[in-house]
């Protein structure tokens, strides 16, 4: 009997089985996790994680994922947002380190601030308890104390292992104070085929001044460029600053300092970004033990500094008849400033020019890439960024005097390995420039 009415009444019976089918679904993660393939659990357990071509692992799990090769070399595969998972542990920004056509190892961040914002200390001590059970239940055994040694930490870490013939598991969380004072900082998970594996980067040769001139390579009669700097990507966090330092202690033999250990001990957050002078104040610190030292080369880190920047700049906007800067915010130069006014005050000379580029040449041919901290959104860029106006840091790698560029790298990916600018432009934008080299 068709009375018009019997087609509406199944269309409403199809779309609520449908909805019934995806809540169980939904409600039902295991599921969920088996249909797509994503719980590394029983290939890791088994040790075939670290015996399966890439290609074969891409097929199994990477479906579904969104990742992008954070090194040129495609040695370092980072999937932000990982559909994945390991038994029941959810994890967050992962990387995937490839050797040889495989796995060899991968450290997955299963909380930071910088990704996640600020969680209670009940709630972070929920994560670790759970992370640990779940750990416990795969590989069948119970978790060891594990600790890095001061050498190999920049912060204090409270940390579980497991041991077994086919694999090693770390999770390492930080955190400080206690109470109202509770700050979390993260919990990650490292996975490799044994202990040797996973510590391969800690237990690599420390880089020594002597042996950094062999990253120099020779641009044309005037020009060098520092290869081999270690990239790491930031993601949407503001941790330009930490990750441009942490990008150096791997340059320099310390990939176990990453960025978010230097977030830390700097104080950043994850939306605010990290006070550049709060990382100095921080690399000093912990200079001795890392033998490492800070130097800077000039700086508008100070009132007087913008004082005086803004008098080299109503004198340039006179000579081109432009406004001059009036406002009692000093720092506001940044947004009411011309552009073309700022390179006139700052790099319009040949002598301006060779004064600015000077400490650069001595830097970059030692093979000490420079900390350059700018401010975006005044003159072009050479290529489209994630971040388009305010404060970040980059580091100078290189320059040419022929063509009067610097070389530069952003801790965005491999894109962003090496790009170049003209020189009065860098000068122009410049709000610090330091160096973090080895002490000996």
């Amino acid at each position: 009997m068709d009375n018009g009415l019997y087609p509406d009444g199944w269309d409403r019976l199809l779309i609520w089985v449908v909805k019934q089918i995806l809540s169980i679904l939904f409600c039902c993660g295991s599921i969920l996790s088996a249909w797509a393939g994503g719980d590394w659990s029983e290939d890791l357990k088994s040790g075939a994680l670290w015996d399966m071509p890439l290609k074969e692992f891409a097929g199994k799990y990477l479906k579904n994922e969104r990742g992008e090769w954070v090194d040129q070399g495609k040695t370092t595969l980072r999937i932000a947002r990982p559909r994945f998972t390991v038994g029941s542990i959810k994890l967050g920004e992962t990387l995937i380190s490839v050797e040889k056509g495989k796995l060899s190892h991968v450290q997955a961040m299963l909380y930071n601030k910088g990704d996640n914002g600020e969680i209670a200390e009940k709630e972070f001590e929920a994560l670790v308890d759970a992370s640990v059970a779940a750990l416990d239940g795969m590989t069948e055994q119970k978790a060891r104390p594990y600790k890095p040694s001061r050498k190999e930490s920049a912060v204090r870490i409270k940390g579980s292992e497991w041991k077994w013939d086919k694999g090693t598991a770390i999770l390492e969380a930080s955190s400080t104070g206690k109470g109202s004072k509770f700050e979390p900082e993260f919990v990650r998970l490292k996975l490799g085929a044994d202990e040797q594996t996973l510590m391969r980067g800690s237990s690599g040769e420390r880089a020594v001044k002597d042996s950094l001139k062999s990253h120099v390579k020779k641009i044309g009669t005037q020009g060098a460029v520092i290869e081999g700097i270690p990239m790491v990507d930031q993601g949407q966090k503001g941790y330009c600053v930490v990750a441009t330092a942490a990008r150096i202690f791997s340059y320099y033999g310390m990939d176990y300092i990453d960025q978010h250990q230097l977030a830390s001990i700097a104080d950043a957050s994850g939306d605010g970004g990290t006070s550049v002078s709060k990382m100095v104040e921080a690399l000093k610190k912990i200079g001795s033990r890392f033998q490492i030292r800070v130097r800077d080369i000039d700086s508008l880190l100070e009132y007087k500094d913008y004082l005086r920047l803004i008098k080299e700049y109503n004198r340039a906007a006179r000579k081109l008849d432009k406004p001059k800067f009036e406002s009692k915010d000093v720092v506001s130069i940044w947004e009411k400033g011309d552009a073309e006014v700022l390179k006139q005050a700052r790099c319009s000379s040949e002598q301006q020019m060779e004064r600015w580029i000077k400490p650069i040449k001595q830097y970059v041919d030692a093979g000490i890439p420079v900390f350059w901290s700018v401010q975006l959104g005044l003159v072009p860029e050479p290529m489209r960024i994630s971040q388009t106006r305010g404060g970040h840091m980059r580091l100078i790698t290189g320059y040419d005097m022929e063509k009067k560029v610097i070389y530069f790298s952003d801790s965005w990916g491999s894109e962003h390995t090496c790009k170049e600018m003209p020189i009065d432009n860098a000068a122009a934008i410049t709000i610090c420039r330091l160096v973090v080299m080895p002490t000996k």
